[in-house]
């Protein structure tokens, strides 16, 4: 497996996944309003399924969405996985 965490140079964007069997229903809810839980006008991350996963993925990293999975929503960063080809 590839990973990437953050930046890589020459891109603006972000991705990492999540199982789906490491989130509650409360967590996943709470990731896909995280908009709501920032206090400045940031970039919503994108959420899609892929089999056994959910990737959030932005175009620009301007909300540490990952850190808020930890942090706030209580995701272990155990069940956090970088980016994957």
């Amino acid at each position: 497996m590839k990973t990437r965490l953050g930046f890589v140079s020459n891109s603006s964007s972000s991705s990492f996944y999540i199982r789906k069997k490491h989130l509650t229903c409360e967590q996943l809810d709470k990731l896909k309003k995280h908009k709501d839980f920032c206090d400045h006008d940031y970039d919503v991350w994108s959420i899609s399924e892929d089999g056994d996963w959910f990737e959030f993925y932005a175009s620009m990293d301007n909300f540490d969405l990952e850190e808020y999975a930890h942090k706030t929503v209580g995701v272990s960063r155990d069940h956090i996985e970088a980016y994957k080809d």
